[in-house]
């Protein structure tokens, strides 16, 4: 499914003025942060809140990260390196002293998309504060579960959830489905000390006919949104040892013959680990996967370290 991003618009980072006024005001030709690299591959969007700390005469001293979407995707080091070469207004006259500038940057690969679902994150907060339970099915694809969900989570039934925007991440699997971790501030109708201060939601959201709802998915199913594709950006594994299938008798007898396309999870030691069927041959399916677990692969090197990648084969059936 990550193969389908390569579609993607140019990502985007935006720089964004804190909701307070900041008592140092950024130049409008800044240059805008650049996209990590290893964040694009991962496909990973959010929010990097930051505080600039700015000379009397418009250099930027110093830069101090607030929050990261995820770590070890580079966010922390690309804001750092633009903020750090900005310029702002020179401090009037007198002044001395370091200001400061609150802002935060917005990683963005899918703009329309990510507000999309933003909006789907407020409506959450704002039927589950009514207690509208047949609004909060309607944010939701396939059978009832975000009730459940949500009230599993430790304090969610007696909080009054905000969205906080500026915390989280979404990273999207393919162009229709991303992985949203979010924050909720908790804020509780009466005193309450067992309630926490916020409540974070992991979810999963897909774009259907209905425009973007929460899905349910499994643990299982969450092993392959969560890895690595092979394709854009991520090396294709090179296959070391192919192991040939064996036709079944039933489908040599009926002269059954094509192609089977399937979805290998390979560890970063190149045993494969995991198969599933993309487009199968019914007599034939449990030969191909039987076959594919046999193979073996080099390792696939991600930024120099090995990484487990889903990568898409194929096995050929033919008769004589």
């Amino acid at each position: 499914m990550l193969a389908a991003l390569a579609a993607l618009s140019l990502a985007q980072a935006v720089s964004e003025a804190a909701p307070q006024a900041p008592a140092a005001v950024p130049l409008p030709d800044n240059e805008p942060c650049a996209y990590p690299g290893a964040a694009r591959k991962a496909s990973v969007t959010g929010v990097v809140p930051y505080v600039a700390r700015v000379t009397p005469q418009g250099t930027t001293d110093s830069v101090e990260i607030l929050t990261v979407p995820l770590p070890d995707l580079g966010f922390e080091d690309a804001v750092r390196a633009c903020v750090s070469e900005w310029r702002f207004e020179a401090a009037p006259a007198g002044e001395t002293g370091l200001r400061s500038f609150e802002g935060r940057v917005r990683f963005a690969l899918m703009p329309d998309g990510e507000a999309a679902v933003r909006k789907l994150l407020s409506d959450l907060a704002t039927v589950w504060n009514a207690g509208e339970k047949s609004a909060l099915e309607e944010l939701e694809a396939g059978q009832p579960f975000l009730g459940k969900q949500m009230g599993a989570v430790q304090g969610a039934r007696e909080c009054r959830m905000e969205l906080e925007p500026a915390s989280g991440y979404l990273r999207f699997l393919a162009l229709d489905l991303a992985e949203v971790r979010q924050s909720f501030a908790c804020l509780a109708p009466r005193a309450n000390a067992s309630v926490p201060a916020r409540v974070t939601l992991e979810l999963m959201v897909a774009k259907g006919s209905g425009g973007w709802r929460f899905v349910d998915v499994d643990e299982a199913d969450k092993v392959w949104f969560n890895t690595l594709r092979a394709g854009r950006g991520v090396p294709e594994p090179r296959l070391l040892k192919r192991v040939p299938p064996v036709y079944p008798d039933v489908a040599r007898e009926a002269k059954v013959q094509g192609v089977v396309i399937l979805d290998c999870l390979v560890s970063p030691e190149g045993r494969v680990t995991a198969v599933r069927v993309l487009r199968g041959i019914p007599l034939m399916d449990e030969a191909a996967v039987n076959a594919v677990r046999h193979w073996e692969f080099a390792p696939t090197l991600v930024d120099g370290k090995p990484a487990a990648v889903v990568v898409t084969v194929q096995v050929s059936f033919r008769l004589p």
